[in-house]
């Protein structure tokens, strides 16, 4: 059998009540639905920029039964120094199964095996009887380390709803300028630096703003938030990251979302909007188009409503 290029399988792996939101995100990474847990795709795509792509193998071989995946490995004379074969569980196979499929790839492949510190990662599964065999990589769930930073107050964004955000409205398109026009602490504003785009936030409350900044700083990354009134933006983006403020830190008035979803729709192509209730009437009435929505629920009476405009 020939070698596959340019092909992925993506592992997926989500908690119930993110389901919405792991499909809202997957479906502007890939611009496909799915309803498994694994994702075929031509899209290299690197895991780490999502909480919910656990993995990433780029297929090499793949086969109907193990021993002609393994037979095909051998004739392609493949010599990898230094490498490891971990098995990704999909169908259901006993151990002792997959340690014998592990075994008797490791055996096509010529050179040596290092199980501590491998130069190359690989991988074989089985989905719907076919057996894949590629290039291995893990997320490696860095993102984890940045919930903790110097400043923080206890209703901003999680840092794994952020890295979702990003996902949604860059669609995977690295040439995008984004606005965080309510950036708070400035999650949203981290993760999108960190994952190489080109975003600004701002902040109209000075304490906060400062704050933000000095948690850019924390992760030596461009102090790109401005105290401003987002109603004095005068630039345009292609996109907005919008999470409505409800008045917790800053003072807010009626009306204070309405004005801020209206402007946004004068300096933006796209926006993702974040709300703790549902409001496809205020969207609509200020000219956006409502593409999708989901809700993630945090706990059984609070929830965030998420949408997609154009």
């Amino acid at each position: 059998m020939d070698i596959v290029k340019s092909k992925y399988i993506y592992m997926i792996n989500y908690k119930e009540k993110e389901k919405e939101l792991c499909d809202l995100e997957l479906r502007n990474i890939f611009d496909l639905s799915f309803d498994s847990k694994f994702i075929f795709s031509d899209l290299d795509f690197n895991p780490s920029n999502s909480v919910f792509i656990k993995s990433q193998m780029e297929i090499m071989f793949e086969s109907n039964c193990i021993d002609q995946l393994s037979l095909n490995i051998e004739n392609s004379k493949l010599t990898l120094d230094g490498y490891k074969i971990s098995y990704i569980k999909n169908d259901i196979i006993e151990y002792h199964d997959r340690l014998r499929s592990m075994q008797k790839i490791g055996n096509s492949i010529e050179g040596r095996f290092d199980l501590k510190t491998p130069a190359h990662n690989l991988a074989i599964t089985r989905i719907n009887n076919i057996w894949y065999f590629g290039k291995y990589k893990r997320n490696d769930n860095e993102w984890v380390n940045r919930k903790n930073k110097p400043f923080n107050y206890s209703i901003a964004l999680d840092v794994s709803l952020a890295k979702s955000l990003i996902n949604i409205a860059s669609k995977n398109n690295r040439d995008v300028k984004i606005l965080d026009p309510c950036c708070g602490i400035g999650t949203v504003v981290i993760e999108g630096l960190m994952m190489g785009y080109d975003i600004v936030g701002y902040e109209i409350n000075p304490l906060i703003a400062r704050h933000a900044n000095e948690n850019l700083r924390f992760f030596k990354l461009d102090e790109v938030i401005v105290n401003k009134d987002m109603s004095l933006i005068t630039e345009d983006y292609d996109v907005a990251i919008i999470d409505l403020p409800y008045g917790m830190y800053t003072p807010t008035r009626e009306g204070l979302q309405s004005d801020i979803i209206k402007k946004s729709r004068e300096i933006v192509n796209r926006a993702v909007i974040i709300s703790k209730e549902e409001i496809d009437n205020i969207i609509q009435f200020h000219g956006f188009k409502i593409e999708e929505k989901a809700e993630l629920k945090k706990t059984h009476t609070f929830s965030r409503f998420i949408y997609t405009c154009k």
